[in-house]
């Protein structure tokens, strides 16, 4: 089946935590998403405004879309984002938009 007759109705959605540090010690964590069809492993583009970049306050997006980057912390500990990242802002549509 091509990506373009799937009708997408299985996804593998795949989570990977990272570890942010700015040299020592460790200054926060962030969940990158990325969602893929299981069938035709086309990938999906994350929907919304959000900067790119990385960053501990704010979710992100890659430029392509397809990694949405979240930052966490541990239930019940004190938040440490010391980290202050960099984000990058766009005017550019999302791929297959119209400016």
């Amino acid at each position: 089946m091509s990506k373009a007759d799937c009708p997408h109705e299985n996804f593998g959605v795949f989570a990977e935590v990272n570890r942010i540090t700015d040299a020592q010690p460790l200054t926060a964590f962030a969940v990158d998403l990325t969602v893929r069809c299981a069938d035709c492993q086309l990938e999906f583009e994350f929907l919304g405004d959000f900067p790119g970049g990385i960053h501990c306050e704010t979710t992100t997006l890659s430029p392509d879309r397809a990694r949405l980057s979240i930052p966490i912390k541990p239930r019940g500990q004190e938040w440490i984002g010391r980290y202050r990242g960099f984000s990058v802002h766009s005017k550019l549509p999302p791929s297959g938009g119209n400016a």
